[in-house]
């Protein structure tokens, strides 16, 4: 009988590992984040670097029937410049496509150069940066996005790691 509580321990322990890191859709509506990033690739600013953030609540977002979502919060560094919310021409918002998540749109007017973030048409790869200065020469940039972890779902992974290691040492 002895011999099966380490199998059982083990087993347990790397179910705990996986539904820890398996991120289900939730029943509750939740506040969802994400990173962004980016150069330029074209345009008399190329190789300028771009990073930000940003936050929507998904509880108005209902089965495929939902397109878009204003978004809780925003930040966008560009050129040495912290933007937010309060800077857009529009209010900013993410775009999904059949549910499924497809980028984020922000854009800024009163600031030179002007420029946008638009998601893509089919999923988060599509989307880009585009930027306009007054004197032309326009210009491009890819944009990557990166989903922030919700804090229970590290502290689960990390205290299934911890009694995963706990009961390793113990069986040595």
């Amino acid at each position: 009988m002895t011999y099966l509580l380490p199998k059982f321990t083990l087993s347990t322990t790397a179910i705990a590992l996986t539904l820890s890191l398996v991120s289900p859709n939730s029943v509750e509506a939740a506040t969802i984040s994400y990173t962004f990033s980016g150069t330029t690739d074209s345009g008399s600013l190329i190789n300028e670097n771009y990073t930000g953030t940003f936050t929507f609540d998904d509880a108005n977002l209902t089965g495929f029937n939902k397109e878009s979502l204003t978004v809780s919060t925003v930040t966008f560094n560009f050129l040495g410049t912290t933007f937010t919310k309060t800077d857009a021409a529009a209010p900013p918002t993410v775009n999904f496509l059949n549910g499924e998540l497809v980028g984020l749109f922000y854009s800024v007017t009163n600031f030179e150069p002007t420029f946008s973030i638009t998601p893509g048409f089919f999923n988060l790869n599509g989307g880009y940066f585009s930027y306009e200065p007054s004197t032309g020469n326009a210009g491009f940039g890819n944009i990557t996005y990166q989903v922030v972890p919700e804090p229970l779902t590290i502290l689960g992974a990390m205290t299934a790691l911890i009694f995963g290691s706990f009961f390793k040492d113990k069986l040595k």
